[in-house]
């Protein structure tokens, strides 16, 4: 009588060892004294040669089946989709992730440079019907070169050069790397991974603030003055501006600056007929630039620390930065309805809102060092979030404004080895991951080391994400007051996030002077994007504003 074999450590020299065999060993033997039978691992798991032949059968299918599927989903499955769209999803790093780098924007790419409407034919919901990109999707994309080049700087007056690497060479030699520096940073334009962008029309723009009793309002820094500057610059190539000088003594002080349609230009009169307004309308500006770093007065400010605790009498503090005191009241102003224009100057006043970069504890002395610097920036961070709030509080109650706060841009240490934008979304945050620690890279002086790290740039996502939060919070507001029966009902501001960073981050190529600034930008490249992005929001909210143009030109790719 045999005697169920008991189970056995596996032998590396016998495969089919260590399991039960009803048939005894004699077939296992056999099997493994035949040099001339190719040995198979599957065939090892059972040791009945009645079922082997059906399990190599079942065994294969499924080895087959799976490679399959895998066949089509890694081969078929991408090269279906490329030429269609990229999928972009966001991150909690603060930015956009494309998952499809290659294939994203091909086939947008390769139609819309030939000047063709894309249509959307996917039904995305992040494109519009007509082939447009949605407000949010437009800041999802990645640039790629500019087809075909600009090969010289005439192409780009009154825009002279950037400051380039070059060093100890004669004036000719650096006014002329300037000119191809420039040349380089502009040769690339933004792609959108879904739809396309709104032609830039410049009259239809003057329109749309010409509907609005303040046109545009722009309050910010020096890099919201700069994107003001390059506005102007963008107009004036085809409608005629001039400064103005208001009669109002609070709009005649330093750092604030007007501009208005000249009103002896032959053009001037063919744009207020095409926007339908009064001629009263031409004696009020179109375009506002108020300097104001920090957004907040100094009495507001100086409340703020008190209450997180500043330093002893704040004797450190010395407000350096451009200041407008008391600018909300200068908004106010600007957006009121006049009488006589009420039944055709009926858009909102927009407000470009913005401040970042100054929110550092290298500026802000006044508050009080800690022991740890991880709680210095949080309370430097409780600092920002409060003068959010006193911000957003005050502009909320004026109802015919549209507030767009634009995100602040991000700093690239080291931009000087970089000469052209990184090919992704993805790759850019890969590559642009511990900004602290790459500042300091390099630097041996501890006091330059300190200095650096006060600038704080790795809290600029972490503000970003407070005003993108509250945003939300205050349109869910503005919503349930209009939804509210009368007399309860109350009309509040409008508010947008304009979402530039990952459109930014992408650009280490792209800022002022590689050698010794990496936070400011090269003028016009990425403001004449911020504009293009503004209008094409204005025109997505009232289409009536848009542009009458059906095809892109190749002369509006410089926007």
């Amino acid at each position: 009588m045999s005697k169920a074999k008991t189970a056995r450590p596996r032998d590396k020299a016998s495969p089919g060892a260590g399991q039960n065999n009803a048939y005894g060993s004699d077939f296992v033997r056999k099997r493994q004294s035949s040099s001339n039978s190719p040995r198979l691992d599957f065939e090892t798991t059972f040791d009945d040669p009645r079922t082997t032949t059906t399990i190599m059968t079942r065994r294969t299918r499924f080895v087959l089946l799976s490679a399959l599927v895998i066949f089509i989903l890694f081969v078929v499955v991408p090269h279906l989709r490329r030429g269609s769209t990229g999928t972009t999803t966001w991150n909690n790093a603060g930015g956009f992730e494309n998952k499809d780098e290659l294939s994203g924007a091909a086939g947008t790419l390769q139609d819309d440079e030939r000047g063709i409407r894309i249509t959307n034919t996917n039904n995305s919901p992040n494109v519009t019907s007509d082939g447009l990109c949605t407000e949010e999707s437009c800041f999802r994309g990645a640039w790629k070169p500019r087809r075909p080049p600009l090969a010289k700087i005439d192409e780009v007056e009154p825009w002279k050069g950037c400051p380039s690497s070059l060093r100890g060479a004669t004036k000719e030699e650096e006014r002329k790397a300037s000119e191809r520096r420039l040349l380089d940073v502009l040769n690339w334009v933004w792609v959108p991974d879904e739809g396309t962008l709104a032609d830039w029309d410049p009259e239809a723009f003057v329109v749309r603030l010409l509907k609005s009793p303040g046109g545009l309002v722009s309050v910010g820094d020096d890099i919201s003055k700069r994107h003001f500057e390059a506005l102007i610059v963008l107009l004036k190539r085809s409608v005629a501006l001039e400064l103005f000088t208001s009669d109002q003594q609070s709009f005649r002080r330093k750092h604030v600056t007007q501009y208005i349609l000249a009103p002896n230009d032959p053009g001037t009169q063919r744009i207020y007929e095409r926007a339908g307004v009064p001629d009263s309308r031409i004696n009020r500006p179109i375009l506002t630039m108020i300097e104001d770093s920090l957004l907040v007065s100094d009495t507001d400010l100086l409340t703020i620390v008190q209450r997180l605790g500043g330093v002893n009498g704040n004797q450190r503090w010395s407000p350096r930065l451009p200041r407008v005191d008391r600018w909300p009241v200068l908004v106010e102003d600007l957006a009121a309805p006049v009488d006589d224009e009420r039944e055709s100057v009926t858009a909102d006043t927009i407000l470009l809102l913005n401040t970042g970069i100054h929110w550092s504890r290298e500026h802000l002395t006044l508050l009080k060092p800690r022991a740890n610097p991880l709680a210095e920036q949080n309370y430097l961070t409780e600092a920002y979030r409060q003068m959010l709030r006193t911000v957003s509080e005050s502009l909320k109650p004026i109802s015919n404004l549209s507030i767009y706060y634009r995100a602040t841009t991000p700093g690239h240490p080291r931009c000087h080895t970089r000469t052209s934008p990184y090919k992704s979304a993805k790759l850019a945050e890969t590559m642009e991951k511990n900004v602290v620690g790459r500042l300091l890279q390099g630097v041996l002086d501890e006091g330059e080391r300190q200095k650096r790290r006060k600038w704080d740039w790795d809290l600029f996502v972490v503000h970003n994400d407070l005003w993108r939060r509250a945003i939300v919070r205050l349109e869910q507001e503005r919503k349930q007051m209009e939804e509210k029966p009368y007399p309860f009902t109350k009309y509040y501001a409008k508010w947008r996030y304009l979402d530039v960073w990952s459109q930014a981050l992408q650009r280490p190529d792209a800022h002022y002077d590689p050698t010794q600034d990496c936070l400011s930008w090269c003028s016009p490249v990425l403001f004449d994007q911020w504009t293009r992005h503004l209008q094409h929001v204005l025109n997505l909210e009232k289409p009536e504003f848009a542009s009458k143009k059906d095809m892109p030109s190749e002369e509006d790719d410089i926007v």
